[in-house]
Parts: C-alpha cells; sequence; structure tokens
C-alpha cells in the first residue's frame, strides 16, 4: 500500500514537473508575438506583453465584451487604460481566471463584467468539467494552448489587436423598430453554478480593492426584452452588485440597429463600439472617478499606440479579419 502511494505521489509530482516545464516553452506571449496564436486565446496571450501597472479597467465576458469596448478610443477621449480580457463563449468561471492571470502583472480599479454569459445554461457536470481544465490551465499554461501544434506554421495572423479589440467595420442593415417593454415583470433563469462563479469575481475583486461593475452590452438578439435586466437588478437588490443596462439607456447610447452590428443586431461593430465606448467612458469617469492618464510620461506608449489604431481603422474600413483570413485559406479555428 505504501509503495502504491509512493509510485502515485512520484507520478504526480513528475507531471507537474513536466507540465511547469512545458509551460516555460509554451509562453503565450512569446507565441503570440510570432504570430501562431490567432484563436479565441489570443487576448489571453497577448495580455503578457501588457506593460505592468498600466491596465486600470479590466474588460471580461463573452463575445458581446470583445467588441463592446475599444480601448484605443476610450483613452484618446477618457485617458483611461482598459483592456479587452474576454473570449467567444467565455463562461464566468473562466472569467474568473482570466482575473487571477490579469493580477499578477496589473492592479486594475474596475473590472467591466458583461452580463450575457451568467445566463448560459450549463449543466453541474458541464461546469465541474470547465472549472477544473481552467484551474489546470492557470497554473500550467501549456495546457491552455496546447492546441498551437495543430496549427499550420505557414499561417501567421493577420490580426492586429488593440488591447484585446479588434476593428471590424462590417455592416448590417437591421431593421428593429422595438425596445425594452419596462413593465415586463419576468425573470430570466439562471444557475446557482452561474451565480457562485460571480460571487468568486466578486471576492476575488474585493480582496484587490478593485470595483466590479456589471453591464449588458448593446445587442437587440441577446437582450430583447426585459427578462434579464430584471434578474440582474434582482442580484443588485439581493446581493449588492453595481449594475447598468445600455438596452435601457439606448437613447442615451445611440445605437441605430440598421447601421451599428455586424450581424443582425447581435454584435457591436466599429460604429456601435465607438458609442459604446462613449457610455462606458462617461460612467467610468464620472461615476468611478479613474484617472486621466493622458499626457503621462508613464503612458506614452497608449499616446503611440494611436496613429497605429486609426492607420488599421483606415485599411479595414467595410472588412472584418474573418473575412479577410476566409480569402487566405486559413483554418478554421
Amino acid at each position: 500500500m505504501n509503495k502504491n502511494l509512493i509510485r502515485i505521489s512520484a507520478f504526480l509530482l513528475i507531471s507537474c514537473l513536466l507540465l511547469s516545464a512545458a509551460s516555460l516553452l509554451f509562453d503565450g506571449g512569446y507565441w503570440f508575438s510570432k504570430g501562431w496564436i490567432y484563436d479565441r486565446t489570443s487576448r489571453y496571450a497577448a495580455f503578457s506583453e501588457e506593460t505592468p501597472q498600466q491596465i486600470d479597467v479590466l474588460n471580461l465576458g463573452d463575445s458581446l465584451s470583445i467588441c463592446a469596448i475599444t480601448p484605443p478610443e476610450l483613452y484618446r477621449d477618457y485617458g483611461i487604460t482598459a483592456y479587452n480580457l474576454g473570449m467567444d463563449m467565455q463562461w464566468p468561471v473562466q472569467s474568473y481566471y482570466a482575473l487571477k492571470h490579469a493580477l499578477k502583472t496589473q492592479t486594475p480599479k474596475v473590472v467591466l463584467l458583461e452580463t450575457n454569459d451568467i445566463f448560459y445554461d450549463n449543466t453541474l457536470i458541464a461546469e465541474c468539467e470547465k472549472t477544473l481544465s481552467e484551474f489546470l490551465q492557470y497554473h500550467f499554461q501549456f495546457l491552455r494552448f496546447h492546441n498551437l501544434w495543430k496549427i499550420p506554421f505557414k499561417y501567421r495572423s493577420i490580426r492586429t489587436y488593440f488591447k484585446g479589440y479588434t476593428i471590424n467595420e462590417a455592416g448590417c442593415h437591421y431593421t428593429w423598430d422595438k425596445g425594452y417593454t419596462f413593465d415586463n415583470t419576468e425573470r430570466y433563469p439562471y444557475t446557482k453554478q452561474q451565480l457562485l462563479q460571480l460571487l468568486r469575481i466578486r471576492k476575488l475583486c474585493e480582496d484587490n480593492g478593485i470595483r466590479l461593475v456589471l453591464y449588458s452590452s448593446a445587442s437587440i438578439q441577446n437582450y430583447y426584452t426585459m427578462r434579464k435586466h430584471n434578474t440582474l437588478n434582482d442580484f443588485v437588490r439581493d446581493y449588492g452588485f453595481e449594475f447598468i443596462d445600455a438596452n435601457s439607456d439606448l437613447d442615451i447610447v445611440g445605437i441605430d440597429w440598421n447601421t451599428d452590428t455586424w450581424d443582425n443586431g447581435d454584435h457591436l461593430n466599429l460604429l456601435g463600439a465607438r458609442k459604446m465606448t462613449a457610455y462606458l467612458g462617461n460612467y467610468l469617469s464620472k461615476e468611478c472617478g479613474l484617472t486621466d492618464h493622458r499626457g503621462d510620461p508613464f503612458y506614452r506608449n497608449w499616446d503611440d499606440m494611436l496613429p497605429v489604431y486609426d492607420e488599421e481603422v483606415r485599411k479595414m474600413e467595410g472588412k472584418t479579419y474573418a473575412d479577410l483570413e476566409k480569402e487566405l485559406g486559413f483554418p478554421k479555428y
């Protein structure tokens, strides 16, 4: 019995050492800089290249979050430094570990958490599997980028990430003449697991002196009734969360569903992102009191980023990176 225990312990120790060594070799920032990471983990990989202690706002959530804020324009107009560290279909548990990852090098003042992923209908088993997977990937980075070997090295990323934002100037004419029905009192269901992860994120924020703000980005496909809004207001009442909803403030945000999304009212394009950025920037500067860093020599690299961003906006007029990748024959990811 003792021999078996020793063998198991030795096996686990060796496995941990090998995974740790592999994680050093598969540093995400290095492979991202070479253009060999261009899947949904790109923002996570690129984050390690950020100058330490420069990010004041961390924007987390699923695909709605990564197209809601354009950090270069948030900095240009408000002097606020932000990074989009979400990804497609990001679960709350993934947002939790993304925040832990960010805290290795940054101490943001505010975490913005887009709320759509709170309502994913995940089973308990799936949630447990995802939690274990994220725990292991957080401690052994090699596991997060283990798909790298599948990517043909003849392909290099053509995407330019501006603090986690990729420019999308495609438009989609979508007519929607309805809005929230404010007398709707129905609630959208959520799982206990998702609420638990949300509370874990808040606890991590509290432990690090970070202000957590839940927000719903403008998306008529995901927030077409008051049901999610009502549930989130219950969270405000019952748990003391801070919450703002662009869909109930559309007259302030100024979203035009005919021009400001690229996929029928679901995700914002650059036009929509600019409006959401202004909406959130106003909240962050006035309600959260964030510092204007424009003119501060420590943030000179942010000033240097702006002309590069403007040139990329010009080059991408009417285009998306996904369309360009398809034309070049990139493998799907």
